[in-house]
């Protein structure tokens, strides 16, 4: 099986800078560190673990007893308050109850509501953080698709060489958290040569029997692509509760030489549902990502995506679109780190923010020394239907090396009249103007998703809420 190279084995400065997001240990109050209430199967979890991954996990629990959840006193979370997500009481789901979770009539439901016929895809099931066999596809040849339980069960060398490497207990808590509370999620490992034209659908499912009581999951993913394999991921995370659910969930994610992998990602959960994740790619020579995010619904969303460029010749395309309204708030913070020479990187974020929603962007561009003829533009533009929504934008650059390019620029306001009177005097009516203008601000993002049948797939989801933001 090939293994990617772990960044910080032989450049040990990457592990411990890639995100600028570490939390200093400050006192906490005793309810943002209680162990008990944010992973009740601690227990079940560490007795099922090796003596290596239980050490991990062990690290992680103490780290998140010593610094507890991010507050808005630290910067990198000042704009974003999760106080309200970890005051609320959340329900456990053990393995058991998930697998019974299978046959309920709404989670059969949702997954049919979120087949990709067109595009053959791979269904990968996660219910509550769980990963399930008996609504899964079978992997293709050159896929191994395995649940992280599984694997702590059984034993694999791929699993304790890279999991951890990326994502550190100490960049914030809800990373440490993870590390120490998850018990499954997926391990996707991609044999080098590998080109697989189907998707990855990941469907992870939030959802309860008791629909009074909300879920609490920490599902983890691992992927690793062997040398010149090509892979597309698509993970949609819906929820299926009436009760309020969190979501904390961590990717790491291995690009090896010349390989390339695509990242989709939909947030489409109840808005009463939060969700914050954190993933994490290294990429390494020639290695190369395109990433899509579309965040849809949920009361508190946010995104943390750091991105490694290990390689000469690696290249990273960031995109993301936000279509935000009520009270909705949506965080996206990304981080390109380039540590090697002749890297570009692309990034666009759009935002479509209506009602009293409010929005978040923080790009962070890092050049570090020797990194010379870097290419790096960053963009983010959002467009206010309301005049109570909401937008910031924090674009950064940081640069250590001399032959560089890299630009950022930042855009918010509302629809252009100039174009909304012009559309209105070709016939259109002030409703169908307002949808054109919004469409193709939407689809400008959307159009850089490169698999053609998820593309479709996603921009059909953002036709049908964008109807539901569309005035009178």
């Amino acid at each position: 099986m090939h293994q990617t190279p772990v960044p910080g084995r032989h450049r040990p400065a990457l592990t411990g800078e890639t995100i600028n997001m570490t939390v200093m240990a400050v006192e906490k109050p005793e309810h943002t560190r209680s162990l008990d209430r944010f992973m009740p199967q601690r227990h079940q979890t560490a007795t099922q673990a090796s003596s290596w991954l239980a050490a991990l996990q062990q690290a992680a629990a103490d780290r998140f007893l010593q610094v507890g959840f991010p507050t808005t006193q630290h910067e990198e979370w000042r704009l974003t308050n999760v106080t309200p997500l970890i005051e609320r009481s959340y329900g456990s789901c053990q393995r058991e109850e998930a697998l019974a979770l299978a046959h309920d009539p709404a989670v059969v439901a949702a997954l049919k509501a979120l087949e990709l016929s067109d595009a053959h895809a791979v269904r990968l099931v996660l219910i509550n953080g769980y990963f399930v066999p008996e609504l899964s596809s079978a992997a293709p040849a050159g896929v191994t698709v395995r649940g992280f339980s599984e694997v702590i069960k059984t034993g694999e060398p791929a699993i304790r060489s890279l999991l951890g490497k990326l994502a550190l207990p100490e960049h914030h808590g809800f990373v440490a958290l993870n590390a120490a509370a998850f018990s499954d999620g997926l391990f996707i490992d991609v044999t080098p040569g590998c080109t697989l034209l189907q998707p990855l659908h990941i469907i992870a499912l939030t959802h309860h029997a008791d629909h009074h009581v909300g879920v609490l999951a920490h599902p983890r993913l691992l992927v690793n692509l062997g040398h010149h394999a090509k892979l597309t991921v698509l993970t949609s995370w819906v929820g299926g509760g009436a009760a309020p659910s969190l979501t904390n969930p961590v990717m790491e994610a291995f690009v090896g030489p010349s390989a390339a992998l695509e990242l989709i990602k939909v947030v489409n959960i109840h808005d009463a549902d939060s969700h914050i994740a954190s993933d994490y790619v290294h990429l390494a020579d020639a290695a190369t990502l395109r990433s899509f995010v579309l965040n849809m619904g949920g009361a508190v969303v946010r995104n943390n995506l750091s991105t490694v460029l290990d390689g000469p010749a690696a290249e990273a395309t960031l995109n993301g679109l936000s279509l935000s309204r009520g009270r909705q708030h949506v965080d996206n913070q990304t981080m390109l780190d380039h540590a090697r020479e002749h890297c570009p990187s692309h990034e666009l974020y759009k935002s479509i923010l209506a009602d009293q929603a409010t929005g978040v962007f923080k790009g962070r561009i890092l050049v570090r020394p020797g990194a010379q003829k870097t290419d790096s533009k960053q963009t983010s533009k959002a467009i206010l239907l309301s005049d109570e929504a909401t937008m910031n934008s924090q674009p950064q650059l940081e640069i250590y090396a001399d032959d560089v390019k890299c630009t950022h620029g930042s855009t918010t306001g509302p629809l252009d009249d100039e174009q909304l009177f012009y559309l209105r005097s070709r016939g259109l009516d002030a409703t169908r103007a307002h949808a054109f203008l919004t469409y193709a601000f939407a689809a400008d993002a959307i159009n850089r998703i490169s698999h053609e049948a998820v593309r479709t797939a996603v921009n059909e989801k953002v036709v049908e809420r964008l109807h539901e933001v569309a005035p009178g």
